[in-house]
């Protein structure tokens, strides 16, 4: 018996996460655009750099210094990634998560869907933001990335799939 692993397993998404969170800081207004600056703590001699971000520890393989948001998407800063979630309320975090299909079936239909992983929002801690701005504390198919990603490039338009 084989398994359809597109719609049944879950897989880490990592920093790609980042484009949710930079169109739910945009819709919420949290940030204004993706020009806005944001210090990640690091300098060009630093081989890794380090913040603390409410307490809890984040890190960057590749430093860098002030740069926009849209710079540190394309370099995969966490930190910057974790400071851009804390603008953020957590509710508007989790209504756009919700919103892009996160956490949910896709309405596709078929029966061996996982509907992911997205805690309630009562059960996320502190660090719920700053860790979902990078792919932490969520899982998702390669369906819903999909589906959220397509809802993404069409105004927040969510369809279920169709083949």
């Amino acid at each position: 018996m084989s398994r359809d692993r597109l719609i049944s397993e879950m897989v880490a998404v990592g920093l790609i996460f980042g484009s949710i969170l930079i169109a739910a800081s945009l819709l919420s207004h949290a940030v204004c655009d993706t020009a806005t600056r944001f210090d990640g703590e690091g300098h060009p001699d630093d081989y890794r750099s380090s913040a603390n971000l409410g307490g809890f520890i984040f890190h960057d393989v590749h430093p860098v210094g002030v740069v926009s948001l849209r710079h540190a998407y394309v370099v995969s800063s966490n930190i910057i990634m974790g400071k851009a979630a804390k603008l953020l309320q957590p509710r508007e975090l989790h209504a756009s998560l919700t919103r892009y299909g996160f956490g949910s079936k896709t309405g596709s239909g078929w029966p061996a869907e996982t509907p992911g992983l997205l805690n309630d929002l009562d059960q996320w801690s502190r660090r719920s933001p700053s860790t979902l701005a990078i792919g932490q504390e969520i899982g998702v198919s390669l369906l819903q990335l999909s589906v959220g990603y397509a809802a993404l490039i069409t105004d927040g338009c969510l369809r279920a799939p169709q083949l």
